[in-house]
């Protein structure tokens, strides 16, 4: 039941209730009055009765005095009046009157007033006078009435005025408040609701109003502030790249020293002289090859420097993991540790260059923490694992599990957090762990580490394969 409704419901109840009390208390007092002028005009016109037939009596005799009892004025007023030889034949009360007395006794159908007469010879009689109370029951029926029909048009009257009221004073302002509520449950802050009445739902309005305000603002300084933040996350991502180039770049110089050399040869044979014929087309077939080799080396360092659009798309993960580790196998052979590779084909919706980010920086940190001679293992696959949230998920699994010197407890607990490192001075900066883990995460997926002393370290990076759950992580 809406408010208005409620306000009439109850309004008309009140009104009810407090007419019909009044009512009641009117025709109680009515009927009181009524009955007691009744037991008045009674009295008075027995008494003139008693007194006649008592006067008529020594004068004239009984039955000259009990005429009196039979005049038709009586009839016509309802009056039936009787005489009563003996008073012992009166109802008790009656019996014990002496002349002058008067008793009057309700039954059910009339009012009967007795009074006593002492006629002559000393003997006591009564006259007893009957009035029906057809007149009294006449008179309540149409008391009811009348007070039933006053009540039903007073309420009638308050219900209509009630709705009315009600409907312009709550009803239409309660409606654009919860219209206006929608609104603001949809997104839209925008439009005031300006209600001019100066009681509570105007002031509730007034505070919605100055709330959407707030709110508009909050959410403009939020946008701004989320932008900064994005900003600032992808140019710690850019960063944490241009160092990861830094440290390949020492691989990659050694890497491209072969083809240099071979391409420096071959030219200096052809332009002294040394080769001809066949040989010369061999010759520059070789720079070519070589040529084409170190610019793919170069193409793939630049491409892993560039900055990344964040664009997401279905693509393999194997696909990446094999990109990002064939840029890693120079600094794996320069540091003398075994790198290899098992990638079986699983598509995924992510950034193809965040994570090659991700299995860069985890796989270089795998090569520092490995002795030389010690081995590197990267490898993809299908898997389904429990997520944070205890929800099982099918997800794209990428591991990477070196046989370094592994970390304790107080440390695995720590290794994400930013600038946290246990490098050397000058060799890390702590911010590779914290950009991978952002990642991850970003792409609504978790990483699992194992990891004890001595034993090497597993970090087990899980991407979900259906899109959607991963955007609603």
């Amino acid at each position: 039941m809406r408010l208005t409704g409620k306000l009439v419901l109850v309004f008309v109840a009140v009104v009810v209730l407090v007419l019909s009390g009044s009512g009641w208390l009117q025709f109680h007092q009515g009927a009181e009055l009524f009955d007691r002028d009744m037991r008045r005009d009674a009295a008075f016109a027995v008494r003139i009765l008693a007194h006649d037939v008592e006067v008529t009596w020594q004068h004239r005799g009984r039955k000259a005095a009990l005429e009196i009892l039979r005049d038709p004025v009586l009839t016509t007023r309802h009056f039936d009046a009787t005489w009563i030889d003996q008073l012992a034949d009166a109802p008790p009360g009656v019996r014990e009157m002496v002349p002058g007395d008067v008793r009057s006794i309700r039954t059910a159908s009339s009012m009967e007033t007795w009074t006593a007469v002492r006629v002559r010879g000393g003997e006591m009689g009564a006259v007893r006078l009957r009035e029906p109370l057809t007149e009294q029951r006449q008179y309540v029926a149409a008391t009811i009435r009348r007070t039933a029909l006053t009540t039903a048009l007073l309420a009638a009257a308050c219900a209509v005025a009630t709705a009315v009221l009600s409907s312009f004073f709550v009803g239409r302002p309660t409606r654009r408040m919860v219209a206006k509520a929608r609104r603001i449950g949809a997104g839209d802050l925008g439009g005031r609701l300006d209600l001019r009445q100066r009681d509570e739902l105007g002031e509730i309005a007034r505070e919605i109003d100055a709330m959407c305000e707030r709110l508009a603002e909050a959410r403009a300084g939020l946008e701004a502030e989320t932008e900064r933040r994005i900003a600032a996350v992808e140019a710690l991502r850019h960063a944490d790249r241009l160092m990861t180039v830094g440290l390949l770049a020492s691989g990659i110089a050694h890497e491209l020293g072969t083809p240099i050399n071979v391409v420096a040869g071959r030219a200096q044979m052809i332009a002294t002289g040394e080769v001809e014929g066949a040989e010369v087309t061999d010759s520059a077939r070789v720079i070519v090859e070589q040529s084409a080799r170190m610019t793919a080396i170069i193409r793939q360092l630049l491409d892993f420097a560039r900055k990344s659009g964040g664009e997401r798309r279905r693509q393999d993960v194997a696909a990446t993991v094999v990109r990002a580790t064939d840029l890693l196998s120079a600094m794996a052979r320069k540091a003398g540790v075994g790198l290899t590779v098992d990638a079986a084909a699983v598509e995924a919706t992510i950034d193809d260059g965040q994570i090659e980010q991700v299995v860069t920086n985890l796989v270089v940190n795998a090569i520092h923490a490995t002795p030389s001679g010690g081995k590197v293992a990267v490898d993809v696959s299908t898997a389904v694992a429990q997520g944070p949230d205890g929800w099982p998920r099918r997800c794209a699994r990428i591991r990477v599990h070196d046989s370094g010197h592994g970390m304790d407890d107080t440390t695995r607990a720590r290794i994400f957090e930013p600038f946290f490192t246990t490098k050397q001075v000058g060799e890390g900066t702590g911010l590779g762990l914290a950009v991978v883990w952002g990642i991850v995460t970003d792409h609504g997926g978790w990483i699992d580490v194992a990891s004890r002393p001595g034993e090497g370290a597993t970090f087990a990076v899980n991407l979900p394969i259906d899109a959607a759950a991963a955007a609603a992580s």
